[in-house]
């Protein structure tokens, strides 16, 4: 009988796999961030969207995601990469050549009529990516083949108020050619999904396989409809890791069963599909011209050896990194295997189907498409459509329609089909030129930094959702970033209010309020743990109410499963504030009326979450750490929450609610200083004297204001950080993330001179020479090259995790405003009453400044079999650089743990046994 696994060995095995440290290979020129090495390499370098229908482009030119109805979720492209060391240097990442979407040419030469085809994507084509403006969301891939003599201009492009993703095609052949006839070949391998669930975010990319339903062809609109309706093969609960999805297939379902499918019939129902099928997603995928030949298929991807790799590669990352043990035994990484499930056979035997359907990429080989009109289970599907040439230019497009229904994708199909496509992207031109040229953007950001700031806001209006004003960290799938998470939003609406947008921060405060936790939450057994009592009630196990998730859906369903982030909900408290100074007159007296009752909810909350023995805050996660801490980020942001909050009390004349919070954040600074600060060398990240140094020392200056500017038990911190990632971002040290949490603080803090330079000029680095050239985008973690082998870290940069990492971004951004405005923070000062912390000894005395007194272990906990037993467990610190969203620490870092928590342990239970 196998061992029975606990949950805590799966969290702290997601948690090593999710930590954003690179590590060392020597057979790469590069050290490849170690998140990255359990979810695979993120293949997108620029995206697109209108908040609802949101796309991601690769380097390529291939398109390998696809989201709707908002950036957060669907994705419905079936595609996924490796996750071994040197994905980066294999084609696609390592995806296989059946997943995404991509085109070619299929074309004949003069004197030889046999068709043949070269895909954009192969050797043959000398391939750049770029967008078609600094100030336009249009995005632009040249592919050019001198044998051929053509040139392809391939633009794609995603309108404001219709859900289309339209590629034009301008194709240019030059005078010496000898190609001629031509025709696009458009490959789409899509896998319609409408499956999500609370805190397992992953359903898009891991069961891709299990996802799919059908697609037809519709004789009558000239289009593949790749559809899933919503009341079939939806995944209610964490059984769709391990099991398959039955789907019922409905009326083609039952014509698959012969043989040889009457094509009448296919057309009949195809024609009326909403009468036979519900709601859900459909995808009308046809061209302008029409196509002339298609190909509906079995997709024979073997998405189940991509599984498959993924889990061999997990397991070895011990021998590949043997200075980092893994804390749980390799079979977890098993329950993730297809094992015995085929995802094109399943269906078929659990309907009967008889019918077979080649593989629409197989078949498009040979340039002839075969005609078959309708395949279920795992499907693809190819369109051909011609050029005609006129003077050596030719031009087509090929467009991908969604709608809820049959009948709203074909509407949306229609209106495409009316439009004249360069008016159409003029429109979109004009309207994104709109937008950036009404955000303020200092004058002093010039050349390619400004570039780089533009993209940054462009970038987070494709991740923003149009109904609620959630921004996903980055639209990836891999890793599953696809989240709002309160803490990046923090700092998303700093920057938003700052470059002018205060209608989508006010939106976007509104969308916090409707999530905040309303009653306490049942953790969830094998994805939680328990709270480790509450400081009024030991025995108590809920997640408390009045305070925020890990992060979130942007229709506000729960996403992550580390359920109790303090700094979270306290910097959200301070969000709220902040963006009271960007309102004026009664829009401002509206505001604070409306989001009043939630400020104070969450401040009462911070207050009461207090450790009686010592005057910290109580056990609580930090900056995604699974584990329970009293660490340094909680308390520094704890501060600034409740005395944010209480001088808005102050504004409203509730004097006495202010003079509470107050008294509780003067305890609290002096508990911090108490446990944390050690004279002559600075601040801990956490209180026990055992740990190393950590935490966030500088967000005690801002943006908590624990400390005011240039004290000198914070200063020597800020500088010894912007020395560290300023050798980061120059090609010192083999790369980094998050080198601006700092510059920002210094930017502000500290006086003019060589010192503070050192914050703009890591900003100016990350935008101008480690930014993608061309999309001016960054990855949440950044590795130098060492091409050569000479040892230097001089030859390039390569950008990864979750590229465009909306954050990091945001984060350039604001540390130039704060280098060269900094009295442009804090606006809420000149509105809000001051206020006086006072001094208050902790319990027990204020100890002095000797941080020496020992608060006990971290609290991590193993969900007993009553999902009530909690076996304490002792965790390093958080990183000080941690990335907000867990893919940084040397500890139990949790944020993209849900991932890997899902995608490896949650069911580890219900197998190993």
């Amino acid at each position: 009988m196998t061992p029975r696994l606990h949950i805590a060995s799966v969290v702290a095995l997601a948690s090593v796999l999710v930590t954003g440290q690179a590590f060392a290979n020597e057979d790469l020129p590069y050290e490849p961030p170690f998140i990255e090495l359990g979810l695979g390499a993120t293949n997108i370098e620029t995206t697109l969207g209108n908040g609802g229908l949101t796309a991601g482009v690769s380097q390529d030119g291939d398109l390998t995601m696809i989201s709707w109805p908002s950036p957060s979720y669907f994705d419905h492209m079936h595609y996924m990469t490796t996750n071994a060391p040197d994905a980066r240097q294999r084609p696609r990442f390592g995806a296989q050549e059946g997943m995404g979407a991509f085109a070619g040419l299929a074309y004949t030469v003069q004197g030889d009529s046999t068709a043949q085809v070269s895909f954009f994507r192969s050797e043959d084509w000398q391939t750049t990516t770029k967008f078609v403006a600094e100030d336009v969301g249009v995005v632009e891939t040249t592919f050019e083949n001198a044998t051929l003599g053509i040139t392809v201009r391939q633009l794609d492009l995603v309108p404001y108020e219709h859900d289309v993703f339209i590629r034009r095609f301008l194709v240019t052949r030059d005078s010496a050619s000898t190609v001629d006839t031509a025709s696009i070949l458009a490959y789409s391998n899509l896998s319609p999904n409408l499956s999500k669930i609370p805190q397992v975010p992953l359903l898009d990319a891991l069961i891709d396989h299990k996802n799919d339903y059908l697609a037809v062809w519709q004789e009558t609109q000239k289009a593949v409809m790749h559809f899933h309706p919503g009341d079939t093969g939806v995944a209610q609960n964490l059984g769709a890791i391990l099991q398959p999805l039955d789907r019922d297939f409905g009326a083609l379902g039952e014509l698959l069963e012969s043989q040889t499918p009457d094509t009448a019939q296919i057309d009949t129902i195809a024609a009326d599909l909403d009468s036979h099928y519900a709601e859900g997603v459909y995808i009308a995928v046809s061209s302008m011209p029409e196509p002339v030949e298609f190909q509906i298929g079995e997709d024979t991807t073997d998405s189940c050896a991509m599984i498959d790799e993924l889990a061999d590669n997990i397991q070895v990352l011990g021998e590949r990194y043997p200075d980092k043990s893994l804390p749980a035994p390799p079979q977890v990484a098993d329950t993730v295997r297809c094992n015995d499930f085929d995802p094109l056979e399943y269906p078929r035997t659990q309907n009967g189907w008889t019918y077979t359907a080649q593989d629409a990429l197989a078949d498009a080989a040979d340039g002839e498409l075969s005609g078959n009109r309708l395949a279920g289970g795992q499907v693809n599907a190819t369109i051909k459509f011609p050029l005609t040439f006129d003077a050596g230019e030719a031009e087509a497009t090929l467009v991908y329609a969604f709608g809820a229904t049959a009948q709203a994708a074909s509407d949306e199909l229609a209106w495409v089909r009316s439009q004249d496509m360069q008016t159409v992207q003029d429109d979109i031109a004009q309207k994104d030129k709109a937008f950036v040229d009404g955000l303020w953007i200092p004058e002093e950001i010039t050349g390619e930094m400004r570039k780089f700031v533009k993209r940054t806001f462009l970038n987070m209006r494709v991740g923003t959702d149009r109904e609620t004003g959630a921004i996903v960290a980055s639209v990836s799938r891999q890793p599953s970033y696809q989240l709002d998470w309160p803490r990046d939003g923090a700092f998303f609406n700093i920057a938003l209010d700052l470059a002018g947008q205060n209608e989508l921060v006010t939106k976007r405060m509104r969308f916090y309020s409707d999530t905040i936790r309303d009653t306490p939450a049942r953790p969830v057994a094998l994805l939680n743990q328990p709270v480790p009592g509450w400081p009024d009630d030991p025995s108590a196990r809920d997640f408390p109410a009045d305070s925020w998730e890990m992060n979130y859906y942007a229709d506000g369903m729960t996403g992550g499963n580390i359920r109790l982030e303090i700094d979270n909900t306290a910097l959200l408290v301070w969000a709220y504030v902040y963006h009271i100074g960007h309102l004026e007159g009664q829009a401002r007296e509206d505001y604070i009326e409306q989001e009043w009752p939630t400020i104070k909810r969450a401040a009462d909350w911070l207050h009461s979450w207090r450790d009686p023995e010592t005057g910290l805050n109580w056990y609580a996660n930090e900056d995604d750490h699974a584990v329970y801490t009293q660490g340094l980020q909680g308390s520094s942001t704890t501060y600034g929450a409740l005395v944010s909050a209480a001088r808005v009390a102050k504004y409203r004349g509730e004097d006495d609610l202010a003079d509470k919070w107050l008294h509780r954040a003067g305890e609290l600074k002096a508990a911090t200083i108490k446990y944390m600060h050690v004279p002559g060398e600075g601040f801990r990240g956490h209180p026990d004297p055992d740990e190393p140094g950590g935490g966030s020392p500088h967000w005690l200056i801002w943006p908590t204001h624990m400390f005011p500017h240039g004290d000198e038990r914070v200063a020597p911190q800020i500088s010894s950080g912007l020395d560290k990632h300023l050798a980061d971002v120059s090609g010192e040290t083999p790369g980094g993330q998050y080198p601006t949490k700092v510059a920002i603080s210094a930017a502000l803090a500290l006086p003019e001179g060589e010192e503070r330079d050192k914050a703009l000029e890591i900003a100016t680095k990350l935008a101008t020479e480690i930014a993608n050239p061309h999309t001016y985008t960054i990855g949440e973690h950044y590795s130098a090259i060492d091409s050569d082998g000479d040892g230097e870290w001089d030859d390039g940069w390569v950008n990864g995790v979750s590229t465009p990492h909306l954050w990091s971004m945001a984060l350039v951004y604001l540390t130039a405003v704060a280098y060269h405005h900094p009295d442009k923070f804090d606006a809420y000062d000149a509105v809000l009453p001051q206020v006086t912390v006072p001094e208050v000894e902790p319990p027990g005395g204020s100890g002095g400044e000797d941080a020496g007194g020992d608060v006990g272990a971290d609290v991590g906990g193993d969900v007993g079999a009553d999902a009530g037993e909690v076996v304490p467990s002792v965790q390093d610190d958080p990183d000080p650089d941690g990335c907000g969203c867990g893919s940084t620490g040397e500890g139990v870092p949790g944020g993209v743990l849900m991932v890997l928590v899902g995608a490896l342990g949650v069911v580890v239970r219900r197998r190993l046994v």
